[in-house]
């Protein structure tokens, strides 16, 4: 196997840790909420990460990349998924997703919104519209405000990011 093959492979192997964790998560959670998980349910939660490392290895050179770029949108369904449930609830509650947040921070030594991309995406173009105009976009850049270690943005976008959440802010109170 070549180097950046085996780079590849250590990136695979980080990310797949990453949603493991958050298939157990959302496994367990089925469990206590439902008492089973359905085969529907399981249609709906990313597959385990034995199955993309068995594509991966099967693979090879471009193949592998895609392997990779495939669980990098997983990242970013998933951080989909859990910003709704965070706005909107439903099976779970914005206790349940800052719980699974601060857990996986935990156990993977790094933000999942940052690995997702997911808020990087949001930042860039709430920046490049100048306004915030949902709620949800709202609470999801607080989130980087709130990071003191984020590396999405550089400071002087974080600071124009600022000004548009103390605005969002100041408007809702005026509503």
């Amino acid at each position: 196997m070549s180097e950046m093959d085996h780079d590849l492979r250590r990136e695979l192997l980080r990310l797949l840790d990453g949603l493991e964790f958050y298939r157990n998560w959302r496994l367990s959670r089925l469990r206590a909420t439902k008492g089973e998980v359905t085969q529907e349910d399981l249609n709906q939660i990313v597959m385990p990460a034995s199955v993309f490392m068995d594509i991966f290895e099967r693979s090879k050179g471009a193949a592998r990349r895609a392997v990779l770029k495939e669980v990098q949108k997983w990242y970013a369904h998933t951080a989909s998924d859990l910003q709704q449930w965070r706005v909107s609830g439903g099976l779970y509650t914005d206790g349940d997703v800052e719980a699974f947040l601060t857990a996986f921070r935990e156990a993977q030594g790094c933000s999942f919104w940052e690995e997702s991309g997911y808020l990087k995406k949001l930042a860039r173009k709430v920046l490049r519209r100048g306004c915030i105009v949902r709620e949800q976009e709202f609470y999801a850049l607080r989130e980087l405000d709130m990071d003191l270690s984020q590396s999405v943005l550089t400071e002087a976008e974080m600071g124009r990011l600022r000004a548009l959440l103390t605005a969002y802010e100041a408007q809702q109170k005026a509503d």
